[in-house]
């Protein structure tokens, strides 16, 4: 690059040159400036390693660094750390053999040679670190050469959040150096070794958070408040005694890496009103109860950040984690104000970031198990942010407008039929119309799965008397896509807010004329599915519905008992 800019400074000037000549109004001499030839004097040191600092002294230098180059050998230096007119600082290149090496100064065109030869020295060489991972306190060694064996020399930085942190260097010799693991985050090692900065390979901590599944036992957790408790199927279930709290805690010590595992997520039945809080002996989480968010889709997933809520202690003090702590006493404050007689938990696990949780929860989720409660406030349709259509669960395609509010969905309606879609035209939410200015093309959502584990599909809403149709439509594989339009039923007995209608998939989708074609296990996906309101003469226009929540159950009893407290 630096030969190009001299170049083309030399270009310029002919050219330069050349216009003066022809512009002026009455002929006259035109010289070029002529750039001095530098002369050199000494360098020193006359050793060093790849990386050391040396020092060329001389005149007609200048003091523009662009237009000098210094070369050990055959590799021009990377950095020149100053130019003046009379010294030039400059780093051995990384990439010079060890050995002697001639030492060159261009500056502009001019090339000058030192006669005497600049000695390169053996720099340091990483081979490998062992252990590859570990935790605070161990001692890791890392393998290499021409250390050499000044501690004083060496430092040594593990990767870490905002900077690195530096590890306490135990001993060093030619071929080894020592280290105390301090708290980190994992990545690569970096080893300063007394001029040089090398790299290792990456030093991984070990997962440092919760990770609890009820496979076959409680895996240390115990519910309080005399509630009884029991494991099956995977789930800890959990049933209130002489009142309707239950805390969940460890018993134990739980170790959180909140710098690196900040998310903590719990997949639990959902009371219909009740109080939750992460509690310990250190404080609680956040200055009030529910302070968690939940999963859009998996709504029975709850889950909070634990590096973004304070940790307010007994007298009121406050603090943010962002580092490993251990907790003598840890758990889930859980109080139910609804009449549920108990819950159940399936898992508690610590995340790295939001977007693996979700990501993890889309991998594992069971298929076929829908769980939406539009828990995520956004605006109205068409004044959508890019972060609203982000967070929006639904839509309705016909460009009513709509919105998240209070846990529900909204549309208003401005035509004779609304329609509420997950997913529309190739696993896409879209809008008759287009999306307003500013908002993303559609984004691609998941397939939605029929699974016959869960038959009862089911959604809570406003429909002013009439009733909503189910629309499913499959274009999978050998199956040329058939619009199913379920039979749906209203719940017998319901008296709370809006109603509430269900189909059965048992004797609607299973019996579709191409079932057979699908998954043995029973499970059939589907690429446009949602709810149909054809709502006629019923309707006036401007009227808002909504729709509370849409879940799939395993019995039509499971449904009533969740229609309870929802």
């Amino acid at each position: 690059m630096k030969k190009i800019i001299k170049n083309n400074i030399a270009v310029l000037a002919l050219v330069f040159g050349i216009m003066a000549i022809y512009s002026a109004c009455e002929p006259e001499e035109v010289g070029y400036k002529e750039y001095p030839e530098p002369t050199l004097g000494d360098f020193s040191p006359k050793a060093g390693k790849p990386n050391a600092l040396v020092t060329i002294t001389g005149t007609d230098f200048g003091d523009y660094a662009d237009a000098v180059t210094v070369t050990f050998g055959d590799f021009e230096a990377e950095v020149i750390e100053s130019v003046a007119n009379e010294e030039i600082k400059v780093r051995v290149p990384s990439q010079v053999l060890a050995g002697e090496n001639d030492l060159m100064v261009t500056v502009w065109t001019h090339d000058v040679a030192f006669s005497e030869v600049f000695n390169v020295l053996p720099g340091g060489v990483i081979d490998s670190i062992a252990p590859v991972s570990g935790v605070v306190g161990d001692i890791v060694t890392i393998y290499g050469k021409n250390f050499g064996t000044v501690e004083s020399d060496v430092q040594v930085f593990f990767s870490g959040i905002d900077e690195p942190v530096q590890a306490k260097v135990l001993s060093v010799s030619d071929t080894k150096i020592e280290v105390e693991v301090p708290l980190a985050v994992s990545g690569p090692l970096t080893v300063q070794v007394d001029p040089q900065e090398l790299q290792t390979e990456r030093f991984t901590f070990p997962f440092v958070g919760v990770d609890a599944q009820f496979d076959s036992d409680n895996a240390g957790w115990v519910a309080q408040q005399n509630a009884t408790q029991s494991v099956a199927d995977g789930e800890l279930s959990v049933e209130f005694v002489g009142g309707s709290q239950a805390d969940l805690m460890f018993d134990g010590n739980t170790v959180i890496d909140v710098g690196t595992f900040p998310i903590l997520a719990v997949r639990m039945s959902r009371l219909g009103d009740a109080d939750l809080q992460i509690i310990s002996d250190i404080g609680v989480f956040g200055n009030d109860y529910n302070t968690h968010s939940y999963v859009g889709g998996a709504a029975d997933v709850v889950y909070w950040d634990l590096s973004a809520i304070p940790l307010v202690a007994e007298d009121g003090s406050e603090s943010m984690l962002d580092a490993l702590t251990v907790f003598r006493e840890f758990g889930f404050h859980i109080d139910a104000r609804s009449s549920e007689m108990g819950y159940s938990v399936d898992w508690i696990k610590s995340y790295e970031s939001i977007a693996l949780m979700k990501a993890d929860i889309v991998e594992n989720y069971p298929a076929g198990k829908l769980f939406w409660e539009f828990d995520t406030e956004t605006l109205p349709a068409p004044d959508w942010t890019e972060e609203d259509y982000l967070n929006l669960e639904f839509v309705d395609h016909r460009n009513n407008p709509m919105w998240q509010e209070d846990g529900k969905f909204w549309a208003t309606h401005t035509a004779n039929r609304l329609g509420f879609w997950r997913a529309w035209d190739g696993t896409r939410l879209i809008v008759n119309g287009g999306y307003p200015a500013g908002v993303a093309t559609p984004v691609a959502v998941p397939d939605i799965a029929y699974n016959p584990e869960y038959p009862i599909i089911a959604l809570k809403g406003e429909f002013w008397g009439a009733t909503p149709g189910y629309f499913w439509h499959n274009s999978q594989g050998n199956n040329p896509g058939v619009n199913l339009e379920g039979a749906t039923q209203q719940l017998v007995g319901y008296t709370g807010e809006g109603q509430i209608w269900y189909i059965d998939g048992a004797t609607t989708v299973e019996v579709a004329a191409d079932y057979d074609t699908n998954n043995v296990n029973g499970t059939v996906w589907f690429d446009q599915w949602g709810f149909d309101y054809n709502s006629g003469a019923a309707a006036v226009e401007g009227t808002n519905y909504w729709v509370d929540w849409v879940i799939s159950f395993k019995s039509v009893e499971e449904l009533e008992a969740y229609a309870e407290n929802h």
